[in-house]
């Protein structure tokens, strides 16, 4: 649904309710439920009445597509993504071909290129993959075929529900975020809608795991969604011209309480130990038998940080041979200030 607004200048405003979008916000909160208070007494109740089989075909995916924001670029590729029906938008990913669709679910970190190369020659050492997604690159026509099947299946045994019992108050949130808009500033209004937004003399500025700034002069269209489920992200999808927000709709007020991920990521980090094997794996990937030779400490004691450092996200793992091989994640290293002002910044 889309509701179209009194252009800003040269801008062209739409804000948006996409039951489709909305559907993979809930997936991402199923999978990553410690960082979303407001919603994880569903995700828990959620994952009880899911069946294995399905959570576990859908937690491969939240892999694969970065927490299934790569999955959310579809959105951007038809007006089917911003109906009512979410079948219908599902189906439409059939039709996408198996480069743009590998792309778009890698979250445009690998380059049309390499995918192509990757999809010809049925090879991939990217080191900056994981192994679900390599395990992805190498068959995606059945693991495409897999993930439309998958979110059938999630949509008509548990989110058709929650598209029922949100979306009057979705959409009424979405009218009264217009009429606002309207009566004011319309860059004041973007302020409102995060407080890691800014918007300066001659751009807006937003601040995540690193600052990005879009220049008013580039800005064609805007797009404003809506969501029950991204709080307290500050989601932002871009192109050449557009620019993406998203409304964080709260359907209850919560008490002021730390997200267990937090937690654990500090906890992580507060360790000298493993602020050593850190730094180890930031200058190039090791076995736990290397760190243990390097640190003097028994390949035992290596595992066990090795675990805590893998709960927090801080590192990630490859096979090579008979090998895995530990790197860090310094895509976590650069979003520890986001977590920490995520949680500030929470009303």
């Amino acid at each position: 649904m889309k509701i179209s607004r009194t252009h800003y200048g040269d801008w062209a405003i739409d804000f948006v309710y996409a039951p489709y979008f909305e559907m993979l916000c809930s997936l991402h909160v199923l999978f990553h439920a410690d960082h979303h208070k407001a919603r994880q007494k569903w995700a828990v109740e959620t994952k009880q009445k899911m069946s294995p089989s399905l959570y576990n075909r859908l937690a491969y995916f939240d892999i694969v597509t970065d927490g299934w924001m790569g999955a959310m670029e579809f959105r951007y590729l038809d007006e089917a993504y911003n109906d009512f029906n979410v079948v219908s938008g599902i189906r439409k990913l059939e039709a996408i071909p198996n480069l743009e669709f590998a792309h778009l679910m890698l979250n445009r970190t690998v380059s049309l290129s390499d995918i192509r190369k990757i999809l010809v020659l049925k090879k991939c050492h990217m080191d900056t993959l994981n192994q679900e997604q390599i395990e992805f690159m190498l068959d995606v026509e059945n693991y495409k075929d897999d993930f439309i099947s998958a979110l059938k299946t999630y949509f008509y045994l548990h989110f058709q529900e929650v598209q029922i019992e949100t979306e009057a108050f979705m959409i009424g949130t979405l009218k009264a975020h217009k009429k606002l808009s309207e009566s004011m500033d319309f860059l004041k209004y973007l302020e409102l809608l995060h407080p890691r937004i800014e918007a300066t003399a001659t751009h807006l500025r937003l601040y995540k795991f690193k600052t990005f700034d879009f220049n008013y002069e580039s800005i064609k269209r805007v797009e404003i969604g809506i969501s029950t489920f991204i709080d307290p992200h500050l989601l932002v999808g871009y192109e050449a011209d557009f620019l993406s927000l998203t409304i964080r709709a709260k359907m209850e007020h919560m008490n002021d309480e730390v997200h267990d991920d937090l937690v654990i990521l500090i906890k992580a980090l507060g360790d000298k130990t493993r602020l050593k094997m850190l730094k180890c794996l930031y200058e190039k990937p090791w076995s736990t038998q290397a760190l243990a030779e390097k640190l003097a400490i028994s390949e035992a004691g290596i595992s066990k940080q090795l675990k805590i450092l893998n709960q927090a996200c801080l590192v990630r793992k490859i096979r090579q041979g008979n090998f895995i091989l530990y790197y860090i994640n310094t895509e976590m290293i650069d979003r520890i200030p986001m977590n920490v002002y995520q949680y500030l910044d929470e009303k």
